[in-house]
């Protein structure tokens, strides 16, 4: 059967688009980027006590917040060139300082949508021999300027109890802020902003919450994320009953403020790893899922993870009954930062010990809690700075390399900016054995398509082919660009399950190269005959995602397939509702 068509079939066009490799050679995961900074690392300029925040903008540049020792500690930003270097159109030099009328500390960034920068955290309000402390926040313009729309002069200071201090912030879907933190006397605090810097009133008490750990007031909240559902997870560590001890804590908000009695034990739920825990990062995962990391208070310490399902229990099917414990050297580890990666898998990065110095520390770990033996050196992977150094940030570029800031003591004292690029690893649709070749195509190994159907072993996969495709066609059609959100949608699932189901990746790749000649042609608007190999692939392949993949991809593959022509093929049925 032959036509002419101005889109193509999603789920294998588009992982050939999207995932393929574009690099001149393999490189193992977690090699440091060499185009970055010196071999792979840039520090400079001090930063008084510490770096605690980053981002990384759209268009590749890099941001750091802190505390900056000049001329006294004082919110401290620095913005990066992609290769490493200050960029000399943000502030002075790179550097921007803040002054609030004194002391004071960024701990969060976060890019708005107009690109704005906001950083929070805390400043001293009332000094003295015990002095208060508040929230602070600051609005930056693209140039480093403080937005003058933005509260008074573009910063803002909040007083919740007395000791008071932002450690995390997030930005709703709405463009209002949330910070969070720790209030003493209190416990987990927040406080909601609109996009003026103005309190919310429709948000807790006038805009602020505080609330107390179920077991006493010393509870404080590290990190804040926003759920789909516009709910607010804060995470920190709080007392167990009447004990000094402390655990990995979590609240859930409703929207307005109060604590969502839905999650664990009225809105609250404690992970006990036997000793004085605290959670320091937290992420959530396209199944809703959330990931918590952090170490315990003391030497020696661990990288710990707990993953929670939706209603705050822990989920089994991570690591040993939810929890997970990461020993690098034996001594002092400790985890600052977590990220999720598009495939699913879980980065976590800090400080570790080595003998003689403390270097960073990264763990990347498989969805289910395992050490993934493809990253560093099983798992795991120290970056040495000279001295003593620890990651508290971690962002991922759009070219899927990953950044890892922190901070790297100076010998005259004190701290200044460390930053690590780490390159991307090769494609996880075709992972197991792809060598470039030298036209930048693609060499598929005879190994790859072991056991495929129709003998395709040493076949080349060009992805300009499906690239062109994808730029130049799928774009134009109604129902094209419908599947590319389809795709789009559930990539992280797809591409996860591609790296851990060899079946998957083998009919993938079959289909990719069967697919590869028409992609070709369709690309130029000529017409194309679908073989039936070709149509057998497509539903081989859909009936593998939906019999390994979660009930809600299952579901979008089947409401699929119920709009299709009865008697026609996945492939027939998909083509012919692009071609009208």
């Amino acid at each position: 059967m032959k036509y002419r068509l101005s889109g193509v079939l999603a789920f294998l066009f588009l992982c050939g688009t999207t995932h393929t490799a574009d690099t001149a050679a393999a490189v193992a995961a977690g090699a440091l980027d060499p185009t970055f900074g010196v071999g792979g690392t840039a520090t400079g300029p001090t930063m008084g006590q510490g770096t605690f925040a980053m981002i990384v903008q759209p268009e590749g540049k890099i941001v750091v917040a802190g505390q900056n020792a000049d001329p006294f500690y004082s919110f401290g930003l620095v913005r990066y060139l992609g290769n490493g270097t200050p960029d000399a159109t943000f502030g002075v030099g790179g550097t921007v300082v803040t002054s609030f009328t004194y002391q004071s500390r960024a701990n969060a960034l976060v890019r708005q949508p107009d690109n704005k920068l906001v950083a929070a955290g805390w400043t001293i309000t009332a000094p003295g021999p015990i002095a208060a402390t508040g929230f602070a926040l600051a609005r930056y313009l693209a140039d480093g300027s403080l937005d003058p729309t933005f509260g008074a002069g573009g910063k803002v200071t909040t007083q919740l109890a007395f000791l008071d201090m932002a450690n995390g912030l997030a930005i709703q879907s709405d463009g209002k802020l949330v910070a969070a933190g720790t209030c003493t006397p209190g416990g987990f605090c927040l406080a909601r902003y609109n996009p003026d810097g103005t309190l919310d009133a429709t948000f807790g008490a006038g805009g602020k919450v505080i609330v107390p750990s179920p077991t006493g007031a010393d509870a404080q909240a590290s990190t804040l994320i926003v759920q789909t559902d516009g709910k607010l997870v804060a995470a920190g560590r709080c007392p167990q009953s009447a004990s000094t001890q402390r655990d990995f804590c979590l609240a859930r908000f409703n929207a307005a403020g109060s604590l969502d009695t839905t999650f664990g034990t009225n809105g609250w739920v404690a992970t006990d790893f036997g000793g004085t825990e605290a959670a320091t990062a937290l992420v959530l995962q396209t199944d809703g899922k959330l990931v918590a990391a952090g170490s315990q208070l003391g030497t020696p310490s661990d990288f710990l993870l707990a993953r929670y399902n939706s209603n705050g229990s822990l989920d089994a099917g991570f690591g040993t009954a939810g929890k997970v414990t990461t020993d690098f050297f034996a001594s002092t580890d400790s985890a600052f930062a977590l990220m999720l990666q598009p495939d699913g898998k879980l980065i976590a990065a800090g400080g570790t010990e080595v003998p003689g110095t403390r270097q960073f520390g990264i763990a990347r770990y498989n969805p289910d809690g395992s050490l993934d033996g493809t990253f560093g050196s099983l798992g795991k992977l120290t970056t040495d700075f000279g001295n003593p150094a620890y990651a508290t940030a971690l962002a991922l570029q759009a070219d899927g390399k990953m950044v890892a800031a922190g901070s790297v003591s100076m010998l005259a004292g004190g701290y200044a900016v460390a930053l690590a690029r780490y390159l991307a690893d090769e494609n996880p649709c075709v992972v197991d054995r792809l060598a470039m070749h030298p036209d930048s195509q693609l060499l598929v190994s005879a190994s790859e398509v072991k056991g495929s159907q129709g003998g395709l072993a040493a076949a080349r996969l060009d992805p300009a082919v499906f690239r062109r495709l994808r730029d130049e066609v799928l774009v134009r059609s109604d129902t094209g660009r419908r599947y590319a959100e389809l795709y789009a949608r559930h990539s992280p699932e797809v591409v996860r399950l591609m790296l851990g189901d060899r079946a998957l990746r083998a009919a993938l790749l079959h289909g990719l190269l069967l697919w590869q000649a028409n992609a070709a042609a369709l690309g130029t608007g000529r017409a194309v005959t679908v073989t039936a190999d070709q149509a057998r692939v497509v539903d081989v392949v859909l009936d593998r995602l939906a019999r390994v993949g979660s009930p809600r991809l299952r579901e979008a593959i089947e409401a699929e397939r119920r709009t299709h022509t009865p008697g026609l093929t996945s492939a027939e049925a998909i083509l012919k509702s692009i071609e009208r």
